[in-house]
Formats: C-alpha cells, sequence, structure tokens
C-alpha cells in the first residue's frame, strides 16, 4: 500500500517496491506493473477534499493461490459430505416410506374376493386416514356385491317359477 497527500509519499508498505510505481485509475483495475508478466490487482482510492491518494496493490499470483485455497477448503468437504447426506436422505425417506410399502404389498397380495379391512395394528397416524377410507371402500365394494346378488338370487328365483309352471 501507498498513502499519498498533496502529491507526496507520506507512508507504504514494506513491499510496496514490488509493484512499482502505480498510475492506475481510480477504482479496481489489474495491470503489469513491474512489466515481467507478473499482474497485480489495484484499488486506488483519491479523495479529492482532502487531497489523499491511498494505493493497494496484491500479487495475482498470491490471489489465485489463496482463492485456490479457499476454494479446496470448501468443496473437498463438499464432495466428501454430499454422498454421504444423500445417502441418509434415500435411508430416512425409504424407511419413513416403508409403512406405505408395506400396505401396498398386503393390498397387492389379497385376492378379488378379498374385501376384509385392512389391519392398523403399528400403523403411522399420517397413513391411518388412508386406510380407514380403503376399508370404507372395502366395505361399499362388499355390499354392492353383496345387493348384486340378492338382485340375481332373487331374479333367478323369479324366472325358475313361471317356467316350472310352463313345464
Amino acid at each position: 500500500f501507498r498513502i499519498w497527500k498533496d502529491g507526496e509519499l507520506v507512508t507504504e508498505s514494506a513491499s510496496a517496491g514490488a509493484f512499482g510505481v502505480n498510475h492506475s485509475p481510480p477504482g479496481f483495475s489489474v495491470e503489469d506493473d513491474d512489466g515481467d508478466g507478473h499482474f497485480w490487482r489495484n484499488f486506488v482510492y483519491v479523495d479529492k477534499a482532502e487531497n489523499i491518494t491511498v494505493e493497494v496493490a496484491e500479487n495475482n499470483a498470491v490471489r489465485n493461490e489463496l482463492i485456490f485455497q479457499i476454494l479446496s477448503s470448501l468443496l473437498l468437504p463438499a464432495f466428501l459430505f454430499i454422498p454421504m447426506i444423500l445417502f441418509f436422505v434415500w435411508w430416512g425417506t425409504t424407511r419413513s416410506l416403508r409403512p406405505m410399502t408395506v400396505l401396498a404389498d398386503q393390498v397387492n397380495a389379497r385376492g378379488s374376493h378379498d374385501l376384509t379391512p385392512l389391519e392398523m395394528d403399528r400403523t403411522p397416524q399420517e397413513i391411518t386416514p388412508f386406510i380407514e377410507a380403503l376399508n370404507r371402500l372395502f366395505h361399499r365394494v362388499g355390499e354392492a356385491l353383496r345387493r348384486e346378488r340378492e338382485f340375481t338370487d332373487n331374479a333367478a328365483h323369479e324366472l325358475r317359477t313361471p317356467l316350472a309352471a310352463m313345464k
């Protein structure tokens, strides 16, 4: 860094000579101040009211090394923890959905005429309304089948009586 007042150098850091004579415009800039291909990131602040100029510079190689160190310290743990986090999310989701899988297996294992209610022991509170709705559906379908059988039995009986009289 360098601090200028009224065009005279007031103070500078011990390494200020490394970035040469600075002719950077106010604000941020990147320049090859030493002419050997080593670029410097500069910031110049000019206070016109007090006639003070502050120059700050940093070698881009140092900046790039710091950026690499920061990124590696952030990305390396991320690459290690992301698979572990994904495993725990998969495991937790699978475990929490297990009651639904068991319920689906129970329904798939039933025959077409098995309309007995599903058992509700050890079922999570979240799927209890779903099981109750399925049991009500099984009851309604069972009642519909019972009424259909009664109608079919009555119709068969009513048809048999006139046929027997005709014979």
